[in-house]
């Protein structure tokens, strides 16, 4: 199993700040060197729970460091910095570091040592993205986006940051959709699971899962109609009837010409595995990708339609990669990152939260969003109280204290955030 399993991923930066994200296999300890190409290097050590690195584990082999570096001085603007973010395993003090960089190459440009990044002075150019879907057949964007990086530094690195108008865009914009928890390929499930099993991320009891017969995540995955059917699993008794619609009814897709939402995410350690597998290529490499028994002939060939499309989606992740190292990246979400339709209206509020199931399946999509995206975009709004919340809950899954994280994410108030640029 790889060493870093998404990442590193650049979210917000700024001349005295920048944040990194990272999925890595067991606890690290954290090296970050950033070189302005002139005078000496910056270099930053951090232990997992000191300021500025914060580790979360969700499973045997899956831990998140959240990198909020924070300089003394600040970082020049308008020139090309590259860094490098080191790791040292816990469990070895003597052990080496190791760039994060060593096991993925793709992370650097050619002709690059390391990544890098630009701070503008103003606001030269963006790249704008949303609605990002592993099986839809039209390719992914973000490769796209990064043979433009591609192409800006064949000029050399610090010709990038030094012309009249730069052609390197200042940030990366993500105005959600990042991910379809609505709408979920039968490949992408099938590797879903896999990677559940693989990092070891614990079951998890699905309240109100008693009503229909699958009281846990594993319950769920090894079910009959747990692909392409979920939405059979829901309760059928009357006053549930505008749930079925409210959380599985969705809208008929051109893609594929099938309903969405027939695989929609549910536990969270698949929101968890989701995100892994659509930001990083790392993991791929342990995944079979043969359908799962059982499936019936219709179903058959939408499983092998929908694996083209996925494999191509694949074999583009290690620009996708590239790009989010590169690029300060922000993010938010949209419906789908959560479910189609989200609060789209009182009624849909009250059917989805009045019941357990819906109200968990939900909850875990947004308990996904803010780990791996918002988070980055405002540390500062999530303070150590809610870490050790999200922590507890990880640790977990299903328990009273997932449960009161879901209700407080509910309520929570501050998704919002700004970042300091010109204009």
């Amino acid at each position: 199993m790889p060493l870093v399993l998404a990442g590193p991923i650049l979210r917000r930066a700024a001349p005295e700040q920048l944040v990194l994200w990272l999925a890595v296999r067991e606890p690290m300890r954290v090296r970050v060197t950033i070189d302005p190409g002139e005078g000496p290097a910056r270099n930053r050590v951090f232990a997992p729970g000191e300021a500025g690195c914060r580790c979360l584990t969700a499973g045997a082999h899956l831990h998140y460091l959240l990198i909020d570096l924070r300089c003394d001085a600040p970082l020049p603007r308008d020139r090309w910095l590259g860094y490098t973010v080191a790791l040292q395993s816990l469990a070895a003090p003597e052990a080496p570091w190791l760039d994060s960089a060593d096991g993925a190459p793709e992370l650097c440009y050619p002709g690059q040592k390391m990544p890098g990044l630009v701070l503008p002075s103003r606001v030269a150019s963006l790249l704008h993205g949303s609605c990002r879907k592993p099986h839809h057949a039209g390719g992914d964007g973000l490769v796209e986006a990064d043979r433009l990086l591609g192409r800006c530094l064949g000029q050399g690195a610090q010709a990038v940051a030094s012309a009249e108008r730069p052609a390197w865009p200042s940030a990366l914009v993500l105005t959600g959709d990042q991910v379809y928890a609505d709408d979920v390929g039968g490949p992408m499930l099938r590797a879903i699971h896999q990677v559940i099993a693989l990092l070891g991320l614990p079951d998890e009891p699905l309240a109100g899962g008693d009503l229909i017969g699958v009281d846990g995540a594993q319950a769920l995955y090894r079910h009959p109609a747990g692909f392409y059917r979920r939405e059979t699993l829901l309760p059928r008794h009357k006053r549930n009837s505008a749930l079925i619609e409210v959380l599985f009814g969705g809208v008929e897709k051109p893609v594929f010409t099938t309903d969405s939402a027939h695989n929609h995410l549910i536990t969270l350690g698949e929101v968890l595995a989701m995100y892994l597998l659509v930001w990083s290529p790392a993991l791929w490499p342990l995944i079979d990708l043969d359908p799962p028994p059982g499936l019936d002939p219709a179903s058959q060939a939408l499983y092998q339609n929908e694996r083209l499309a996925i494999e191509d989606f694949v074999a583009g992740l290690p620009a996708v990669r590239r790009l989010l190292a590169h690029l300060p990246t922000a993010m938010i979400f949209d419906d789908h990152d959560i479910t189609d339709d989200w609060n789209l209206s009182r009624e849909w509020e009250e059917v989805a939260y009045g019941h357990p199931f819906s109200k968990r399946v939900i909850g875990n999509a947004l308990f996904g969003y803010l780990l791996n995206q918002a988070w980055g975009n405002h540390p500062d709004a999530f303070d150590d109280p809610l870490l050790d919340q999200v922590q507890a809950s990880l640790q977990d899954p299903g328990g009273k204290a997932h449960d009161e994280l879901i209700e407080r994410l509910l309520r929570f108030d501050h998704w919002h955030y700004s970042w300091p640029t010109t204009p």
